[in-house]
């Protein structure tokens, strides 16, 4: 389940949240339309697909790691999660 203001944020737009089948661009105007329109013909450069866990080393905020989505190599960056509390 992905949450608003936890999972994603204003720079992060439904595509790249997986919420694209959400989107009626069908639907008459509306604010970002135009916006939405170009990403979805242009495509995503990056997408949110979920939780892992990672080594301690790899775990600092901003790190690029390598990850294999579907037996296919991908790039992923650390992110920080607003609810967890990281110990000292």
């Amino acid at each position: 389940m992905i949450l608003s203001g936890q999972d994603m944020d204003k720079s992060t737009n439904p595509f790249e949240a997986g919420l694209g089948w959400l989107v009626n661009l069908d639907n008459g105007e509306f604010i970002g339309k135009s916006a939405l329109l170009n990403i979805k013909r242009q495509g995503i450069s990056r997408k949110l697909i979920g939780l892992g866990y990672v080594s301690i080393e790899l775990a600092t905020i901003g790190t690029d790691i390598e990850i294999i989505i579907r037996n296919k190599p991908a790039t992923a960056q650390i992110v920080s999660k607003q609810f967890y509390k990281r110990r000292a």
